[in-house]
């Protein structure tokens, strides 16, 4: 059974999205027409209009500078093999003496398998847009093939706390107080969400002045009402004086060397506006055999499958070319050594 590239992609037009927390904060923006991004990065400034003479008409302002940076989108490409074995013998669930044909298991197990790819890419979109929060750069490598890559926003808006939360004469409102003033001179917004680690969380709701701060009668400065958004992610409450909606995401990943990672890297918080960025994406381009020779696709997604007479196998591949763009690099802040 075939299936070309446009077949597959007009199936996963229609699939439903796999919800992840942090690139809920990186929407899908555009796809672009070619595999690099050409991004001008620039910093908000606040500098006042120049007072001038009656006798002058007008002084000219000098334009604001900013960086701009070409990168190369990075290639995200898991694929599976599918072989004579697999659609041959009984599949999990399946009755032991069923009648499905292998073109019948082909097409279940292809279903399977777009599951499984479409879940792994969103996982590293998620990475992406993790590393993108955490540090404001991105780097990652393929160890086999010796390729690697960076993508650099300048992100500087993080500080180390001298005192953590869970030390006595902490004051977390003034630690959130003081990084939401941050991003206010420095972007000219605040941020409206901080993401708390879990070991934060209790070292949060534990301290002293956190609970004077919710124990003030008909006041209502900071609220510890915790309520299950989905498995993974928990809205704990609010400081209103803040306007901050405090979450605790309860996620891991595994990386190549096999290591498991929670996503919210332990005693940290991030305080974050609700939108960051933009998810964007660069073409991707494949080789579909000496009749198609190149094709080149503007997709958030692409499909390909090939197969080997050889080898009595056929292969499934998923491409995706994402990368988390800021609109403003100083319009959210980490927090760290909030536990120690």
């Amino acid at each position: 059974m075939n299936f070309t590239t446009i077949e597959l992609l007009e199936v996963l037009e229609q699939r439903m999205p796999v919800y992840s927390f942090f690139t809920s904060f990186f929407p899908d923006g555009k796809v672009h027409p070619t595999s690099k991004l050409q991004l001008d990065i620039k910093k908000g400034k606040r500098p006042l209009a120049p007072f001038c003479s009656p006798m002058q008409g007008g002084k000219v302002l000098k334009r604001e500078g900013y960086r701009s940076k070409l990168i190369d989108t990075p290639r995200i490409a898991p694929q599976t093999i599918l072989t004579v074995d697999d659609v041959e013998k009984r599949m999990a669930g399946e009755a032991i003496y069923s009648v499905k044909t292998p073109e019948q298991r082909e097409m279940e197990l292809l279903a399977e398998d777009t599951k499984e790819l479409e879940d792994r890419i969103e996982r590293s979109k998620n990475w992406l847009a993790r590393e993108m929060i955490y540090n404001g750069k991105i780097q990652a490598e393929d160890k086999e093939d010796g390729y690697s890559f960076e993508i650099d926003f300048n992100f500087t808006n993080k500080e180390v706390l001298a005192k953590g939360w869970d030390e006595a004469g902490s004051d977390p409102i003034t630690d959130l107080k003081r990084a939401r003033l941050h991003c206010i001179q420095a972007a000219g917004f605040a941020p409206t969400i901080a993401i708390l680690a879990g070991d934060v969380v209790d070292a949060f709701k534990n301290n002293a002045k956190v609970q004077k701060a919710m124990d003030i009668r008909n006041f209502n400065f900071a609220t510890y009402t915790p309520k299950i958004i989905n498995d993974a992610v928990t809205f704990l409450g609010t400081i209103a004086e803040l306007g901050l909606e405090l979450y605790q995401y309860d996620e891991w990943f595994v990386d190549e060397n096999n290591v498991t990672h929670p996503f919210v890297p332990e005693g940290t918080v991030a305080l974050l506006p609700k939108t960051i960025g933009t998810m964007e994406y660069g073409l991707v381009t494949q080789y579909e055999g000496e009749e198609k020779g190149f094709r080149s696709y503007e997709s958030s997604l692409v499909p390909f499958i090939y197969g080997s007479v050889e080898g009595n196998a056929k292969n499934f591949r998923l491409t995706s070319r994402p990368v988390p763009v800021p609109k403003n690099v100083d319009g959210w802040y980490i927090l760290e050594g909030v536990t120690k």
